[in-house]
């Protein structure tokens, strides 16, 4: 069976097989008719049984140069029809059009892997928004889908054949790569599907490929089956604070548009979980403008479904809030969280957590604002009535205490913000353990009063514990890691001990590169230190 061979034809072998169907020496050839032959070989992707095809088809016509120009305009619009000519002969060993060797390819592997499916596995991998296909996808996929069925039901998964369900198999709480692995290696083998190494080792597909894929089994609901494996990889990314995949998982997250009817069909069925899950993704890569584009969605559809008033939609409302607070939108956050303390006011009470929670967040607002004697009168009404309601040494309660020390130590109010730093940070090591991630919190937070009274030696000792914890508990290249470096090195920086703190600072930005990426905020403020 002949293959469609992908890759094997450089941009210069390309432009000389078209040339030899014009007829035209390649010295000789005018420099526009070169440029339009690459063109048309960029566009069929260097897929060499495309380019002869086509060759073939422009070489019928006259003038080469209005010939060229005509394919090219024509395949956007006739691409179908132009990949399946059969009226010309190419000049490669091959007498068929790259449609019916596609065809031909796939009834073959169909027939001789009829249990594996490999050609069900190729059309939905051509699913995939991501340039390349992680395995670490499907592990993520088959230990989150249990959770995904939880929250939206059986019914989310409905009619998912056993032909695409035998490559999320586990065994135990393990993914059992093994026919996944086969099924690739089939497509590998026909060159369908093309093998990346690395990190993160995938796969990855033609263009033409993909779109030919894209054709195949369009009476199945594949989209909808999409969004469900990239749940289910995102709740598993979740679980496992993995920031590392993070960022490549990012670049398969489905876009849900207005003219998106089964992505807005699935938002409208599942509004919380699908939001929440997605938007905790984004949120928690720093991708601020795709975080808000979806907590939009989420928001305006609940206000539709439940009414502006509803405990869902206030949610909403608060989470897009956040969005606005992470990119320094003060006045939009502050109108939202304005409007959802007022209503829980309302609704469920002054002393309800959640509407203390709306409290503690406006009151982050003002602070970013620089608005203090504000700030301090929500924060020291949480924690009152935190301790009141929830006791002392209530999570809830330290939170409120350390939001309140926050804004004393941004008024240079030292001594009362330690004060009640030192007590969250021993409440949290009684409480929690010395290791606890709110109890390192409540250390750095301590540290950087030191470290703003010049109490450098202290800041420095609680830093490095921060710091060498975090790297044993989380590693060493956890978000919360890198964060409790770069507070060191501000440190060492103030103490003179500029090489030390310039090597720290180094390490610190190399690792949100890789980690973060070179966008993220706290990559770029670790970049623009170093310079």
């Amino acid at each position: 069976c002949e293959s469609v061979r992908v890759g094997d034809m450089s941009p210069l072998e390309g432009r000389a097989l078209l040339l030899r169907h014009l007829q035209l020496d390649e010295e000789l050839a005018p420099v526009g008719i070169k440029d339009d032959c690459d063109k048309v070989v960029k566009k069929l992707e260097f897929l060499a049984l495309a380019v002869d095809i086509a060759g073939a088809y422009i070489g019928s016509d006259s003038p080469s140069d209005k010939a060229l120009q005509g394919y090219l305009a024509n395949y956007e619009r006739h691409r179908d029809e132009l990949l399946q000519m059969d009226f010309f002969r190419g000049l490669l060993a091959s007498e068929k059009t790259v449609w019916t060797v596609w065809d031909t390819t796939l009834e073959k592997i169909t027939k001789e892997n009829n249990g594996l499916r490999p050609d069900i596995l190729l059309t939905f991998l051509a699913h995939f928004k991501g340039g390349i296909i992680q395995d670490e996808m499907f592990r993520l996929a088959s230990l989150g889908m249990k959770e995904v069925k939880a929250n939206l039901g059986e019914e989310a998964s409905e009619g998912m054949p056993f032909e695409l369900q035998q490559f999320l198999t586990l065994v135990g709480d393990k993914w059992d790569d093994f026919r996944y692995q086969q099924g690739c290696r089939v497509l590998l083998r026909y060159s369908l599907l093309q093998r990346v190494d690395g990190g993160w080792a995938g796969v990855t597909m033609h263009g033409l490929v993909r779109w030919r894929a894209m054709l195949s089994h369009q009476s199945w609901p594949l989209q909808r089956w999409y969004m469900v494996f990239v749940l289910a990889a995102c709740c598993r990314n979740i679980e496992e604070e993995q920031p590392e995949f993070r960022r490549h998982l990012v670049g398969h997250l489905p876009e849900i548009h207005e003219d998106d009817g089964q992505g807005q069909e699935n938002l409208l069925r599942y509004p919380s979980f699908i939001g929440a899950t997605l938007g905790r993704i984004y949120y928690d890569e720093g991708r601020w403008e795709e975080a808000e584009k979806l907590n939009v969605q989420v928001m305006e559809t609940f206000k539709t479904k439940l009414g502006d008033d509803h405990p869902d939609t206030l949610k909403s409302m608060a989470n897009l809030a956040s969005t606005y607070r992470n990119q320094g939108r003060w006045e939009e956050a502050e109108k939202l969280e304005v409007q959802v303390m007022e209503t829980r006011k309302t609704k469920l009470g002054v002393n309800h957590p959640d509407t203390l929670t709306s409290m503690g967040n406006l009151a982050s607002t003002y602070r970013n604002q620089g608005r203090w004697e504000e700030a301090e009168k929500l924060d020291v009404q949480v924690m009152e009535t935190s301790k009141t309601k929830l006791g002392d040494d209530h999570p809830y309660t330290l939170k409120s205490m350390a939001n309140l020390a926050s804004t004393y130590r941004n008024q240079g109010r030292w001594e009362e913000a330690e004060k009640l730093e030192v007590q969250v940070m021993e409440t949290s090591k009684t409480k929690l353990g010395v290791d606890h991630p709110d109890t390192l919190t409540s250390m750095a937070n301590l540290a950087s009063t030191y470290r703003n009274q010049g109490r450098w030696e202290e800041a420095e000792k609680l830093e490095v514990q921060v710091m060498e914890t975090s790297k044993t508990n989380l590693g060493a290249n956890h978000p919360d890691t890198l964060s409790s470096m770069a507070n060191l090195a501000f440190t060492w920086k103030s103490q003179g001990r500029h090489a030390d703190a310039l090597a720290l600072m180094e390490n610190c930005a190399q690792a949100r590169q890789r980690v973060l990426g070179d966008e993220h905020p706290h990559t770029l403020s670790s970049l623009a230190l170093v310079a």
